[in-house]
């Protein structure tokens, strides 16, 4: 028998529960609902900028194009906030040719 691994941590997901639970019913509505529009713009603005990534990069990451929706579904509000550290220069085809050449 072989162990399963997830990179959910259920034992912070218990406790995380608890929390919750209690902060929600002090929380007024409007804030609750605020927080989830927040939370599925931002899950919105990762997957399409996962999406716009190439296979390649992808594969390095070890996610497939099929799952970038489940897996950007399990963030939580931390992972969601990440800033890429690349910068967003877009390269021309003329730059990307030469770069692919020079390797």
């Amino acid at each position: 028998m072989h162990p399963v691994l997830s990179h959910r941590n259920y034992l912070n997901q218990r406790n995380q529960h608890l929390t919750m639970a209690s902060e929600e019913t002090s929380e007024p509505l409007f804030s609750r609902w605020r927080r989830a529009v927040i939370r599925q713009w931002k899950r919105r603005k990762m997957t399409a900028a996962l999406q716009a990534l190439d296979d390649w990069t992808l594969d390095d990451i070890g996610l497939r194009r099929s799952d970038i929706k489940r897996v950007v579904d399990a963030f939580d509000d931390r992972e969601l906030g990440m800033q890429p550290l690349a910068s967003n220069d877009v390269h021309t085809i003329a730059e990307q040719a030469a770069m692919q050449r020079a390797c």
